[in-house]
């Protein structure tokens, strides 16, 4: 009698140990794919990111240039004035 609850007791304890260990799989593995996710959304938010500043640099660039030549004629105007 003893034996058997004996047995018993190891048994239960081996698939409860056995079940911890899927539990802890499937622990790590859930947390493998939310850091593969947020790797992914933080290197698509840098490109977006450096895709605008690009765009702004470029659009700076162009408002700068374009301030030069529409200044150059007024600089040249007014230096045949003096």
């Amino acid at each position: 009698m003893v034996l058997r609850r004996t047995m018993k007791a190891i048994f239960e304890a081996q698939q409860a140990t056995e079940k911890s260990v899927r539990n802890a799989q499937t622990v790590m593995e859930s947390a493998t794919a939310v850091s593969k996710g947020m790797n992914e959304i933080s290197r698509e938010y840098f490109q977006l990111a450096q895709h605008q500043m690009k765009n702004s640099i470029d659009r700076m660039n162009q408002q700068l240039f374009a301030s030069l030549l529409g200044g150059a004629p007024n600089l040249l105007g007014d230096t045949a004035r003096l």
